[in-house]
């Protein structure tokens, strides 16, 4: 996704659910795009599924999922793609089981902490960005040099 796209993403929360907050007759929450708590907001609707309406940030996620399938249908760009090895299968797993629990941790991924709350100026998104950065240098430096301590040489 370019940055132009996510800034879209995330001004057009911005405006749709504030707008919808001032015409709704019930509570709805002023919000833009975020992808760690909705995912887990999502499949709690599936799976006790009560027929209530969705909020942005929860039709977000699926609406990002078929829109990425739609666009590499067009661009004739699918294909299947497995793991080579146990040993990089298991990295892809403690790799997402890590950028879960950061994710948990901050409040929020690079996209809803990051971009929709450096947005509107939140005290919390430099410092989750300096963490995500951080974090990135520290699991590229034991990815690629072998050691966590290759992150702080240089």
């Amino acid at each position: 996704m370019t940055g132009t796209a996510i800034g879209v993403i995330v001004t057009f929360g911005w405006i749709v659910t504030s707008k919808i907050s001032t015409i709704s007759f019930t509570p709805v929450t002023v919000e833009s795009a975020s992808f760690v708590a909705p995912v887990g907001a999502l499949i709690l609707k599936v799976i006790s599924f009560a027929g209530n309406t969705s909020d942005y940030s929860v039709a977000l996620v699926p609406g990002v999922i078929i829109g990425a399938a739609i666009a590499a249908f067009i661009a004739d760009d699918v294909r299947w793609e497995a793991c080579d090895d146990a040993r990089e299968l298991s990295r892809h797993i403690v790799g997402a089981l890590a950028m879960g629990f950061g994710g948990i941790l901050a409040a929020g991924c690079t996209i809803g902490q990051g971009v929709s709350a450096a947005s509107l100026l939140v005290l919390s998104a430099p410092v989750a960005l300096a963490s995500i950065v951080l974090g990135a240098r520290i699991g590229l430096a034991w990815l690629l040099e072998g050691s966590l301590m290759a992150a702080f040489r240089r």
